[in-house]
């Protein structure tokens, strides 16, 4: 749909573009200026102008997918958009794009750079022949970190349980089989058929776009219109899928499908019109705000109260009673004064809607466009109900009828009868799939009423009043002490920024007897579950008005007018607990599944748990939790919970709307419902970390806690300095905003380590560090030696920085730094966060600013020689390693395998590619002795003996099936990193071995415990 031949559009003076006339609706609050365009090539873009906005941001929609992937070639899609960011004819250089926006981080001075290399991506990538064969095993890596994955695993399996005529029903990310192996059998080239989709799809007339920044209406429309109208316009159609890629065959089944994590769930799929043609009054919204409904009446409590949630065994029970309930919904009719209040919250929250992150604003923007509404519409179409269509409504809940759904139940363990004998192509996920049995049916044709379900009643707690704070020239920089007494200290700062009518409110309710043991560890945590349970009725339509909660001990947030109602509640109902015993045991359920599902899935999810349970010097291990659950009884939770709440120190955070006074009221409200005495001044000492002894190497070694997963992981760890030394603080930051590209570069991109690949800087009580993470098929003492010589290769990097070079990477990072808050809530959670951790140091990033601006590259370099570098005797290192039990199946092999490593390792090409081919080929590399493979190699690389050695290394270390020997040495070239001559077989000499954690952690000195940057009367 196009709207250029429509009144509401002009021709711009100089006939580049077509305008639209008509304003975009916005918030009251949004001061930024809109302006909605059409090239001549049909690309349609939204262009934003925002002052005041320190980052830039840009986001195009091909709308082009998976779906349009050819049969013959599953993942041609995916495999397009890896390819795109890897060169162009104008930047080829590989990863110059990802270079430049790291340097940049888009703020200010790089968006038009950014625009011109990013608009090149669909005019003329590359597509080289070296990046498709390494984007190609990245493709692959991708899809083996998701194959321990429930939610991949169980769409899968949905996708292929779908009409075999509908292109769903296809493997949508692709992996090397599909994408290399199985196009080589039938003869194609997938770098030809890469460009084939790219000239066939890639068209300027269906795509979208918006750009974000602080530049000009103007200018930004000139950048735009210059870079963007050579997107070739191929007059394609929108692509269309035709039905619902559910028929009457694959309805009214049953699909049980065995789950990794120790979940159990049902999914009802109910084929549904596509809505993005009811933009103005959105049927789906009303059906779905009824079907979620929590409180009482609703099929939710029921089922809760049944204690059917937790269990399997009643499943059929389960959805007999959701037919119910939707049974109940068509009698009592449309009622408007549902619609009429979620319009009304609707038009509040887009009224009071906090500014996004340019990212997320321009990729929500292009989402909209995608749906062809109304450009006046692409900011509120989302937010506001336009129209009430009853008819409408009616005609969409007919849709949910007991002969138009299929339901799917996962879990670990399934009845007797019910095998999972079917696997699932990609994911090998075990699945079966049962037709409904006719007693089942018969029960479906009349589900019957249930009197226990009714619509809900009128909400009360929708506000109604709207008292915001000024917004102020001279704005406070950072919240007040306004009460301090012993035992409780409440920090205030009234919004002079946003000028919106909701306030932040956190109370940090301390008492060391909740973590002393493993046993009252758990007792807390039932505690505040059983707590979340019993608000769930009045929480319910607190959240429909804004109004929300998190108990940890706690949050709350939402518009003031109704704020203290809810804090109120949560007050009471911690003090006054009812505990019925059938909910007691469904929390305790979910607590154990909890803990038995953190270890599970990619080794990289739960890899730094390790680290915490190494450094720090109090911590709980998850296996000494577990057992705690089993002789819990409710009993235990009523005794404990008075004596915890008995002795507290409270410390707390307004930040909104809400007057002073107010304030104060809410938190006095504390002190006289629990009525606790204050902690003891020994009570109050913050937890401290281990400190690495100087020039000390660690490794600990850990299995992958799933058998089946192929992955293995590395977190390793430098620990540099305690967080209040800001001058080596800042330095760290340093280091590793250098080194975020370049990791990805060299271990993800060039070496082909694993697709999840990156550094963060590590901050646990009392003390930093840098992290390294890469998950991959490699054993882990390969990848740590990967590690070390890349932190050699950064150290080249940071010498051969030019000042300009150097500078731009600072200036980064004090752009960063020097971000205005988005949102209140932002705001209040920057707050928040200096008061949890005890600091109160709310002047940090002026602190670190000032620091960073004082620091040359010399200084940097001795940073990094003493700190960074594993040869420096002051280098401190823990590694963890955990170890795949299985190994992925290799392929023998082949000369195009053989091919691919010495392209990725930059050894060169071979001279004489058939010969390979010719030899390998026939006899494969398990009939070759050493000696004859590496007279072929001399043979085939035109190199001498070392030379050919020297890839034979490489090729054996990286292929256990034809393992001779391990040892890696290759040499440098122009394409590739440096892998000096080391062992990759083995770790430092001197590392230590990790088997007793606590002894490890006995031997170990202690850091100095957080202090506060405030003086404070009272401990």
């Amino acid at each position: 749909m196009t709207f250029i031949h429509s009144e509401e559009w002009i021709s711009a003076s100089n006939g580049t573009f077509n305008e639209f006339k008509i304003p975009i609706e916005k918030p009251e609050n949004d001061k930024r200026l809109y302006r909605v365009i059409e090239l001549l090539n049909g690309l349609q873009v939204t262009i934003i102008s925002d002052p005041e906005t320190d980052r830039s941001s840009a986001a195009l929609s091909v709308q082009v997918g998976s779906m349009n992937s050819p049969f013959n070639l599953q993942g041609l899609a995916h495999f397009c958009e890896h390819l795109l960011f890897m060169g162009t004819k104008k930047y080829p250089k590989e990863n110059e794009y990802s270079s430049y926006i790291s340097d940049y981080s888009v703020g200010d001075k790089g968006l038009k750079g950014a625009l011109d290399r990013f608009s090149r991506f669909f005019v003329d990538p590359l597509f080289t022949e070296s990046c498709t064969e390494r984007e190609l095993k990245a493709v692959d890596s991708e899809h083996k970190k998701n194959l321990q994955s429930d939610c991949w695993r169980i769409c899968q399996v949905e996708r292929s349980l779908c009409s075999p005529e509908h292109p769903w029903n296809t493997f949508s990310i692709g992996n090397l089989e599909t994408l290399k192996e199985s196009p080589e059998r039938l003869g194609l080239n997938v770098r030809e058929e890469l460009l084939k989709f790219h000239n066939k799809f890639y068209s300027a007339n269906i795509m979208k776009l918006c750009v974000i920044g602080k530049e000009s209406l103007d200018d930004l429309t000139k950048w735009v219109v210059e870079m963007f109208s050579i997107i070739p316009n191929k007059k394609i159609d929108l692509p269309t899928f035709g039905d619902n890629p559910l028929t009457s065959k694959e309805l009214t089944t049953q699909v049980y499908i065995k789950s990794i994590r120790n979940d159990h769930y049902i999914i009802l799929k109910f084929p549904f019109p596509d809505q993005s043609q009811y933009y103005d009054s959105r049927p789906s919204e009303y059906i779905i705000s009824l079907l979620n409904h929590e409180g009482s009446g609703s099929c939710i409590f029921y089922l809760k109260k049944k204690g059917w949630v937790n269990s399997l065994d009643y499943h059929e029970e389960v959805v007999l009673t959701l037919f119910q309930y939707i049974e109940m919904i068509k009698s009592a009719g449309v009622q408007k004064w549902i619609f009429e209040e979620a319009q009304k919250m609707g038009s509040i929250g887009f009224r009071f809607s906090k500014k996004l992150w340019p990212s997320d604003d321009t990729k929500k923007i292009v989402e909209t466009m995608e749906d062809n509404i109304p450009p006046q519409l692409y900011i509120s179409s989302s937010a506001t109900l336009i129209r009430y269509d009853p008819e409408l409504i009616k005609k969409h809940l007919y849709f949910l009828a007991p002969d138009n759904f299929r339901y799917i139940i996962v879990s670990q363990v399934f009845p007797a009868d019910i095998k999972c004998s079917q696997t699932e192509r990609w994911y090998k996920t075990p699945y079966d799939v049962q037709n409904f049995s006719p007693e089942f049916k018969e029960k479906l044709k009349n589900p019957g009423t249930n009197a226990a379900f009714k619509l809900p009643t009128k909400n009360d707690l929708i506000p109604t009043k709207f008292e915001t704070g000024s917004i102020s020239k001279e704005r406070q920089k950072q919240p007040l002490l306004i009460k301090e007494e012993p035992g409780l200290r409440l920090w205030y700062k009234r919004d002079d920024t946003f000028s919106i009518p909701k306030t932040y409110l956190w109370a940090n309710l301390k008492n060391p007897l909740g973590y002393c043991t493993p046993r009252h560890t758990v007792l807390l945590m039932i505690y505040t579950s059983m707590i979340n349970k019993a608000m769930t009725e009045y929480t319910y339509n607190a959240e429909l008005a804004g109004l929300t909660y998190q108990l940890y001990c706690s949050f709350d947030t939402g518009y003031s007018d109704k704020l203290p109602l809810l804090f109120d509640k949560l007050l009471y109902t911690m003090t006054h607990l009812v505990i019925d015993n059938d909910q007691f045991e469904i929390r305790k359920d979910e607590l154990k599944r909890s803990y038995e599902n953190i270890f599970v899935g990619s080794p990289f999810n739960y890899i730094d748990i390790y680290v915490s349970v190494l450094i720090r010097d109090f911590i709980w291990e998850y296996k000494e939790l577990w057992p705690e659950l089993t002789e819990l009884k409710p009993d235990d939770v009523l005794n404990f919970y008075p004596t915890f709440l008995k002795t507290l120190n409270v410390e707390g955070l307004v930040h909104g709307a809400m007057g002073q006074s107010d304030a104060v009221s809410l938190f006095d409200a504390i002190k006289t419902t629990i009525n606790s005495k204050p902690l003891v001044p020994s009570q109050l000492i913050n937890s401290r970390s281990i400190y690495l002894p100087e020039g000390q190497h660690f490794v600990h070694q850990i299995p992958a806690s799933d058998p089946e997963d192929v992955n293995s992981a590395i977190l390793y760890y430098i620990q540099v300095c305690k967080p209040t030394n800001i001058r080596l603080y800042i330095l760290l930051i340093l280091v590793q905003h250098i080194a975020q590209e370049p990791i990805f570069d060299h271990l993800r991109t060039k070496e082909q380590l694993g697709y999840a690949v990156y550094s963060e800087v590590y901050i646990e009580y009392g003390i930093t560090g840098l992290t390294i993470t890469v998950q991959s098929e490699r054993d882990p003492i390969y990848l740590e030696n990967r590690v070390e010589v890349f932190l050699d290769k950064l150290r080249e990097i940071i010498v051969d920085m030019t000042y300009e070079e150097y500078k731009t990477q600072v200036d980064s990072i004090v752009n960063a730094k020097k971000q205005k808050f988005r949102s209140i809530y932002q705001e209040a959670s920057e707050y928040w966060s200096h008061i949890d951790s005890g600091s109160h140091e709310f002047d940090r990033n002026l602190k670190e600013i000032t620091e960073i601006e004082k620091i040359e590259k010399a200084d940097l370099l001795d940073f990094f020689d003493v700190y960074i570098n594993p040869n420096s005797p002051r280098y401190s290192k823990l590694s963890i390693h955990i170890q795949a039990q299985k190994k992925f199946a290799r392929e023998v092999c082949h000369a195009r395998a053989l091919y691919d490593l010495l392209v990725a390792h930059g050894i060169g090409v071979p001279s004489d590619l058939k010969a390979i081919e010719d030899t390998i080929d026939s006899r494969g590399v398990k009939a070759l002795s050493k000696e004859e493979m590496n007279q072929l190699l001399i043979y085939t690389l035109g190199k001498g003996q070392h030379d050919a050695e020297s890839v034979l290394e490489i090729w054996l270390s990286e292929n256990p099936a034809t393992c001779i020997s391990d040892k890696i040495s290759t040499k440098k070239t122009e394409e590739t990193i440096d892998i000096s001559s080391r062992d990759h077989t083995k770790l430092a000499s001197g590392t230590t071995f990790i088997t007793d954690i606590t002894r490890f952690k006995s031997e170990m000195s202690l850091s100095p415990a957080r202090l506060s940057s405030y003086k404070f009367n009272y401990p």
